[in-house]
């Protein structure tokens, strides 16, 4: 928006308590307080609250402003209480049979976990994922689920669950091929083979914030992106320095940086021939005021700071999100994996399938 626009409006409202437009934006920080407004084209749409940005300009509501029309001031009581996104380990998708038999996992605040399964029918045990009440974390591939429990201890799910150990409480983060970062900076590898080969055996795993799905990418918590050197994005995401968060697939890698834009670069392995023929599109041109990615199976989705979604990707149809889908505060996606998830700002969650 507009500073200019914007001061001009909190002006003419301190003036004369109106705003002489027939539709009005009002503002209000994360404190709910009243902080500007300014006027809007007669195509936006009414309502809100929406997240729509930052410090005093944390929330947005769209109002009929007739001549002596004022916004809500110096709160509005109908705002919401801010949802904080989930974590990371508390939102995922998982699953991925080429592409197919996803489902998506979310922990809530009191320990118990909603899930949706996709189209395909993905089957937990009957009730086990339902009778949890005390998740700590959540991990997952393309064949099973795990669960760390608060007191440390791991319960899996899926015909394939890994045979693993009790995990050392104090885990901070679970990479969905299982890798556990500890607050020491040691690491438990459930697996028997770590997110990273040998060019990452020095790596500093204190200064790492968070893994990619499918472990290709660490972020750092100074910004940094770290990956293979023979990764053909090397040379774009070694330059990234303010990166808020990363995703990828086989096919690339985005990072979301801290202006709210996305830099994406092309991963794919192979002879030339094969990685201009495995190539996605990247991100839309002009994406701004992004908040949160999430990668799938051969799709990108991008969630905005107003609460709607953008994809990307390979499709044989435009599968995009559900029309209408606004009020998001968080998206999840799994690297193997064809569907997409959104949990909205009311606690509810919707999915779509992505048609490969």
């Amino acid at each position: 928006m507009n500073w200019i626009a914007r001061l001009a409006g909190v002006a003419l409202l301190a003036l004369c308590g109106t705003a002489h437009a027939d539709k009005i934006a009002c503002w209000y920080n994360a404190q709910q307080h009243f902080t500007g407004a300014d006027s809007v084209p007669d195509s936006t749409p009414l309502g809100g609250p929406t997240p729509s940005g930052s410090g005093d300009y944390t929330w947005r509501f769209v109002m009929d402003a007739p001549n002596g029309t004022t916004c809500p001031r110096p709160n509005m009581p109908a705002l919401p209480t801010p949802v904080a996104p989930p974590a990371a380990g508390d939102f995922l998708v998982g699953g991925g049979s080429n592409g197919n038999d996803c489902f998506a996992l979310l922990r809530h605040p009191d320990g118990h976990i909603s899930q949706i399964l996709d189209p395909y029918n993905f089957r937990f045990p009957d009730g086990a994922i339902a009778a949890i009440t005390d998740a700590r974390l959540l991990a997952a591939t393309e064949a099973w689920a795990m669960v760390v429990h608060n007191d440390g201890s791991v319960s899996r799910f899926g015909p394939l669950a890994p045979k693993v150990a009790h995990v050392n409480p104090d885990i901070i983060y679970i990479s969905s091929i299982l890798m556990a970062l500890h607050q020491d900076g040691s690491t438990t590898d459930i697996l028997s083979k770590g997110p990273f080969g040998a060019p990452y055996a020095t790596i500093d795993w204190k200064n790492v914030a968070a893994l990619t799905n499918d472990g290709k990418y660490a972020l750092t918590k100074d910004g940094k992106i770290l990956g293979d050197k023979s990764d053909r994005g090397y040379p774009v995401f070694s330059k990234i320095t303010t990166a808020r968060a990363v995703a990828s697939n086989i096919h690339q890698g985005v990072a979301l940086l801290a202006d709210g834009t996305l830099v994406a670069w092309d991963t794919a392995f192979g002879p030339p021939s094969n990685r201009d023929a495995y190539n996605l599109p990247h991100p839309p041109a002009g994406l701004t005021g992004i908040t949160a990615i999430a990668a799938g199976n051969a799709f990108f989705l991008a969630l905005k700071s107003d609460g709607t979604v953008v994809q990307w990707g390979w499709q044989k149809r435009d599968t995009q999100p559900p029309a209408g889908l606004s009020g998001v505060t968080a998206i999840a996606a799994g690297s193997g994996c064809s569907l997409a998830a959104a949990l909205k700002s009311d606690g509810s969650l919707t999915s779509w399938h992505i048609i490969l």
